[in-house]
């Protein structure tokens, strides 16, 4: 299950190795450069907007989700950091990595899928080096990047995710950090409010 709702602390991890695999990711940056989706040289969805990437905790517990970049202004950009924005309740953060791939209809991007690393036939990379050049809103037969985020839940805990991703990263000479509204979220007690369809999703922080 699904839930995508366009609307107009460090990872509480577990397990000293997904602490350490984390540590360069979920830092989220100190510049005062920050901007919304659509304000500053890299984008996401290139406009500011909230969307909502619940899926049980039931079942496969591991969860890879695809968060798309793409420049606005033909320059590239240079990741330096990820982390999230805010994060909720309990998770196990497995890793962060990106790829930069052409679509088709049997490679296709990720919104959320089972299991981490999600079984791709393209190479992943670490996200911090990544150069980000292709345009936003190119549309079909155009490369396509994006970030993967592996989260589990964790047994009793009651859910947990990610409230908004920051993307620090290089333009030039300028050190700015791209605030995305996107939530990534596995369900439970703790986040039942982004997780059922008759309620909005919390307002995202600031």
């Amino acid at each position: 299950m699904l839930r995508r709702l366009p609307l107009g602390i460090a990872a509480t991890a577990v397990g000293a190795l997904a602490l350490a695999a984390a540590a360069t990711l979920l830092s989220r940056p100190a510049s005062p450069s920050v901007h919304p989706d659509g304000g500053g040289p890299l984008g996401s969805a290139g406009e500011a907007q909230q969307v909502v990437n619940a899926v049980p905790a039931e079942g496969n517990p591991v969860t890879t989700f695809g968060i798309p970049l793409c420049i606005t202004d033909g320059n590239p950009s240079v990741i330096t950091s990820v982390g999230p924005w805010k994060s909720v309740g309990v998770f196990t953060l497995l890793g962060v990595r990106a790829r930069t791939f052409l679509p088709t209809a049997q490679d296709t991007v990720i919104y959320a899928v089972d299991g981490y690393p999600p079984s791709v036939p393209d190479p992943l990379q670490d996200p911090v080096g990544l150069k980000v050049t292709n345009p936003c809103g190119s549309g079909p037969g155009t490369p396509y990047t994006e970030l993967l985020v592996g989260l589990s839940a964790v047994d009793g805990a009651g859910g947990g995710g990610w409230q908004g991703i920051a993307v620090g990263y290089k333009s030039g000479s300028r050190d700015l950090t791209l605030r995305i509204t996107d939530d990534l979220i596995i369900c439970g007690p703790t986040t039942a409010a982004w997780c059922t369809s008759d309620s909005a999703p919390p307002t995202p922080p600031n």
